[in-house]
């Protein structure tokens, strides 16, 4: 039996999409107090905004970073008071993201 889809490919494309303005990221990610203590409890620098956009992005748009994706490290680094070029290292350890995609 075919796989019945509620959402088109476009539709689909529309919801995935990461924002790409200011007010699009103030809407979205704006960290509460208790996101930053979440973010500032991880234990090495480069992971705290690589957390942080996981964090963000699994509430929108409701997935984790997508291989390639650019999503608004400075926006976000800001928020934590961490450098943005920090997330190039980030998950350097094989584990790092699976562990963070299970919180």
């Amino acid at each position: 039996m075919p796989r019945r889809t509620v959402l088109s490919a476009a539709q689909r494309a529309v919801f995935e999409t990461l924002p790409t303005n200011p007010a699009e990221f103030a809407k979205h990610y704006l960290l509460s107090d208790e996101d930053l203590e979440l973010v500032q409890a991880r234990r090495r620098e480069e992971n705290r905004p690589g957390f942080a956009v996981q964090l963000c992005l699994t509430r929108h748009p409701g997935r984790l970073l997508r291989v390639g994706e650019q999503p608004p490290l400075r926006f976000i680094a800001d928020q934590i008071g961490a450098d943005a070029d920090a997330f190039a290292a980030y998950a350097a350890r094989d584990e790092t993201r699976r562990e963070h995609a299970l919180l």
